[in-house]
């Protein structure tokens, strides 16, 4: 099945599966796709690119909904105008004749940008119509998370107790398995869904899934649930295991269950669950898990590696390029070093454990230790702030020609060369806070020039120009 096919089946489930009950009231369900046109997206799924796809999905798409007198669509775009994380624009509000005005929009957007997830959340309730009786639901297409340093999970919770929004899903196009659980954040408020495209019986799962929880949710007369939590558990190998489980209530248990599927049937409230694989001994716990009248949760529980995700930010938000070393606690055996962790980095996989972690600024040499720091099973996330500023520097003739330079960085009263920037016109050089003494030489030979103890502070941004003679 091709991938744009495959999403055009997930998108037309979710919205059409509680439209059931809206057609019987005559109410307007209004829905607004916020499709992401980050660089990303020009990455290719066999042979295709995601953009294609996504272009695709949303004519076969709207094709299949102009029809329906009782659904309002519209279209929010992000990453496709520049590279600003305020780049995200509502280019087809939300309407009825929606379906030619999205294909042309569509047809010419072009990837070039960044991913301002949480900032097009926060502008999408201004989208929808609050006088329009109905639900309000926002789909996410997507390939990734957010790049522009928010939190995406803080503002869809701030939308929830707004009360505007009815539910939220994503889609993701190509997403690795470690990003489904930071993403699930963003829908878990609305008991929406983030599925992905990339294969095709974890989607028919996915959609098994939705259809299920979507039904029992619009069903009128709804039947006695006989379990409304099910757990199953998957090794390394993504092979099920024989769990057991235990679901705690004020510290008592007062459930349990074992087999590939533990299924419960609890009261409505707040519980901890405990899952042991069965073969190796191995546990962990789910906090925080809440019960919710005639609704089911489903959780799947991986019994494989430690996922972390180390990332490092600059007081805008912005996330940094890093160094990482990974010592068991307490010791000085390396477990684990990468080179460079950037924005897009795929997770960390340790096994579970205690771990010192030392990770250092590529551009200022700054570190950070992070001591005695518990890694369990699944995803764990850890984020750090580094202080850092930038200089601006060129040097130039009297006539005002601006030269080609090499400028040296030196702490300042240090002999010792602290960074080197060679061969432009314009330097733009990233430096932790302090004193330096930098010199500027004209690449030829023709002239030098010192700033003696120049003072950079946390988020400074300094241009400065040298007269070189």
């Amino acid at each position: 099945m091709k991938p744009c096919i495959k999403i055009s089946i997930i998108l037309i489930m979710i919205i059409f599966v509680p439209l059931y009950q809206l057609s019987a009231e005559k109410k307007i369900t209004q829905i607004e796709l916020i499709l992401d046109a980050s660089r990303s997206m020009r990455n290719r799924i066999n042979g295709i690119s995601k953009i294609t796809i996504a272009r695709n999905t949303l004519n076969r798409l709207v094709d299949e909904l102009k029809l329906r007198k009782d659904l309002y669509v519209g279209l929010r775009v992000f990453g496709h105008k520049n590279k600003l994380c305020r780049n995200s624009v509502l280019e087809v509000p939300i309407k009825n004749n929606f379906a030619e005005e999205i294909k042309r929009v569509v047809k010419k957007v072009v990837p070039i940008g960044n991913t301002p997830i949480a900032y097009s959340l926060r502008k999408a309730p201004h989208d929808f119509d609050k006088k329009i009786k109905g639900k309000k639901i926002i789909i996410i297409i997507t390939d990734g998370y957010e790049t522009c340093g928010k939190n995406p999970c803080e503002v869809s919770l701030k939308l929830k107790e707004a009360g505007i929004i009815s539910k939220i899903h994503i889609v993701g196009l190509g997403i690795p398995e470690t990003l489904i659980e930071p993403l699930n954040c963003i829908v878990k408020p609305y008991g929406g869904v983030v599925v992905r495209a990339d294969e095709e019986k974890q989607l028919k799962t996915e959609l098994n899934r939705l259809i299920s929880e979507e039904s029992i949710a619009v069903e009128k007369k709804e039947k006695p649930l006989i379990n409304n939590l099910i757990l199953t558990g998957t090794d390394i190998n993504d092979n099920r295991i024989v769990i057991k489980a235990e679901a705690l209530r004020n510290n008592s248990v007062v459930q349990k269950a074992e087999g590939f599927t533990a299924a419960f049937k609890l009261d409505p409230g707040n519980y901890k669950v405990k899952i042991i694989d069965v073969k190796t001994g191995r546990y962990l716990t789910l906090d925080n898990i809440k019960i919710i009248k005639n609704r089911v949760l489903k959780r799947n529980v991986f019994f494989g590696k430690a996922l972390l995700n180390l990332i490092s930010l600059n007081r805008k938000g912005e996330v940094i390029d890093t160094e990482v070393e990974i010592y068991e606690s307490g010791t000085k055996r390396l477990v684990l070093k990468k080179e460079r962790i950037e924005v897009k980095a795929e997770s960390i996989k340790l096994d579970p454990g205690i771990y010192d972690i030392k990770v250092k600024d590529i551009d200022t040499n700054q570190i950070k230790f992070l001591k005695g720091i518990r890694i369990d099973y699944g995803l764990n996330e850890k984020r750090l702030l580094f202080r850092r500023g930038i200089i601006i520097i060129s040097g130039r003739r009297k006539d005002g020609t601006v030269l080609f330079t090499v400028v040296s960085v030196y702490r300042s009263g240090s002999r010792a060369l602290f960074k080197k920037s060679t061969g432009a016109k314009i330097h733009k050089i990233i430096l932790g806070p302090g004193r330096y003494d930098i010199r500027v030489n004209d690449w030829y030979g023709r002239g030098m020039k010192w700033v003696r103890n120049f003072k950079i502070s946390d988020g400074d941004e300094i241009e400065k120009t040298l007269l070189l003679e």
